[in-house]
């Protein structure tokens, strides 16, 4: 038979087999059935396995990132407060008590010209008043020529004294700074006594908002969200990867069950042809040698039916693992359901440009490919964002007040700010981050060229696959027919005595052989149509992107 190319057909055919299940949302559907078909099964690895729950994670990560970005747009508002107790070293308190005198040296100087100044004007009041009333005395002994001449000498001598008193007060001043004894007991009285341990409380709003940052904010916005595209995409991908891998381990439990049918078939016709060797054995028309090869026979059935089963059980535990089944393992008594199609005429090969155009535009992948490009063009522009200035807007207001918590309206205070910066040198640095960037950028531009090549060679390669695994199961199927035939007439030959023992073995196992072959050419060729299904995207097309 020749293998028919339809350019829909493949897609007709496909979407028949996922959109009838796995559109399903109901949770129930999640507890295995006893008859497991490929539609339930992938709709339980996708509810239930961890690596995609763990890709639901990383989009739900990049979601937040998005929101963060976002969030630098806003200002920052907030409250602060604060209880501060600090103890200042002795020498540092004794250094303040020395230098924190209110009187400083101009203050003294000051001072004591006052002092000076004051002293003179004393004394000149009192000289004054000491000449009026020296004249009054001699005015009034002006008829006593005798009395007059012995107060004027008096008034002379007390005039010496006085004068010699003078200059000592003067030199005293001068000497001893009656001024800074003055101020030295004042410095006493006002000295600054230094609490080495200090308690100072505060409150209040503060406020700050980034005006300008050179574009970096936008740039981080458009980055975090093909960020988020990108894990998005990968989360499908994942999801692709899934069902491919589901639908293969599927297949394998399906073949494994297939090659216990044909081992036991094997089983029972040894069994059969050994009870007779028995039987003809007894009645002494057959030799030992007869009965002993159908029990050897009888044996590698057995044996084949075993390894069968072994493939079986390892089968059902990739399933289950890929179902994100805790224990790794389905029930035992679980069965799969019949698989139909796939198989025999109705294989239609797809038109290879179209699966390639489909898988193009579908192939989330390579969508996140495009999203890693597009985040790495984003990445520039942050980096060049940083040749650009930055301005900052800052204020805060509230209370601050030391010793105790009772605020006044007189402890209020506030400021305000507006930061500007622009880094003019920086060792070379933002150039080389730029060259960085633009490096990554390159190569995700690159990997997005790799591929798109590795898809439309995985397509073109599963094509090829389809092709070939059809015309060997055509093959298979045609050489069942005729080894099974061949294997009847050789029974019947050999019960009538025209053919040997060893032909009869011969073609049993031929027949055994060739059924193994069928069976592997079938799994092969459904294994192939869902290899092109997965190559080109579509099994995602029933699956909803939460």
């Amino acid at each position: 038979m020749r293998i028919r190319r339809s350019p829909l057909a493949w897609l007709i055919v496909s979407v028949a087999l996922l959109t009838t299940v796995l559109a399903d949302d109901d949770v129930s559907a999640l507890l295995v059935p006893p008859v497991l078909d490929l539609q339930t099964a992938q709709r339980i690895a996708l509810r239930k396995n961890p690596s995609l729950q763990a890709a639901d994670a990383r989009v739900r990560e990049a979601r937040a990132r998005v929101r963060n970005a976002t969030a630098q747009f806003f200002p920052t508002l907030g409250i602060s407060g604060s209880g501060t107790r600090t103890r200042t070293s002795e020498n540092t308190a004794r250094e303040i008590e020395t230098t924190a005198s209110p009187f400083d040296q101009a203050a003294i100087d000051e001072l004591g010209a006052i002092v000076r100044n004051a002293a003179q004007e004393l004394e000149l009041v009192d000289r004054r008043a000491r000449r009026d009333a020296d004249m009054k005395r001699r005015n009034a002994l002006r008829d006593r020529p005798l009395l007059l001449e012995a107060e004027v000498r008096r008034q002379a001598a007390n005039e010496r004294e006085r004068q010699a008193y003078r200059d000592a007060l003067e030199r005293e001043l001068s000497d001893l700074s009656v001024s800074q004894n003055v101020l030295d007991v004042l410095q006493r009285q006002t000295a600054v006594d230094v609490d080495e341990t200090r308690t100072s409380y505060g409150t209040g709003l503060y406020a700050t908002w980034q005006i300008f940052d050179g574009f970096s904010r936008k740039f981080n916005r458009v980055a975090a969200r093909h960020g988020e595209t990108e894990s998005r995409f990968s989360r499908r991908d994942a999801q692709r990867l899934l069902l491919g891998a589901v639908a293969l381990a599927y297949y394998e439990v399906h073949l494994a069950s297939e090659r216990i049918a044909i081992a036991k078939a094997d089983l029972d016709f040894n069994t059969r042809l050994l009870g007779d060797a028995r039987a003809r054995h007894k009645a002494g028309r057959a030799s030992l040698s007869i009965v002993l090869n159908f029990e050897v026979r009888q044996n590698a059935a057995l044996s084949a039916m075993f390894e069968a089963r072994r493939r079986l059980r390892s089968g059902w535990i990739g399933l289950a693992a890929l179902m994100g089944v805790s224990v790794a393992e389905l029930p035992g008594d679980i069965q799969l359901a019949a698989v139909h199609g796939k198989g025999g005429d109705d294989v239609t090969l797809p038109d290879e440009d179209a699966a390639i155009r489909y898988g193009m535009e579908h192939r989330p992948d390579l969508a996140a490919t495009r999203a890693t490009l597009d985040r790495a063009q984003a990445a520039v522009g942050i980096v060049r964002s940083t040749f650009y200035p930055s301005v900052e807007l800052a204020g805060s207001y509230g209370v601050s007040r030391p010793d105790n918590v009772d605020f006044e309206e007189d402890d209020l205070a506030g400021a305000i700010a507006l930061v500007v910066r622009y880094d003019l040198f920086r060792g070379g640095e933002r150039l080389a981050q730029i060259s960085e960037a633009n490096a990554l950028r390159d190569k995700a531009a690159a990997l997005l060229a790799q591929a798109q090549i590795e898809i439309v060679s995985e397509i073109r390669d599963a094509v090829s696959r389809l092709d070939a695994t059809g015309e060997i199961f055509e093959l298979q199927s045609r050489n069942v027919d005729l080894v099974e035939r061949t294997r009847d007439l050789v029974e019947l030959e050999y019960n009538a005595g025209g053919a040997s023992l060893v032909r009869l073995n011969e073609a049993q196992r031929d027949l055994v052989e060739v059924r193994s072959r069928h069976a592997t050419a079938l799994a092969s060729l459904r294994v192939a149509w869902h290899q092109l299904l997965q190559a080109t995207a579509q099994p995602l097309e029933a699956v909803p992107d939460p």
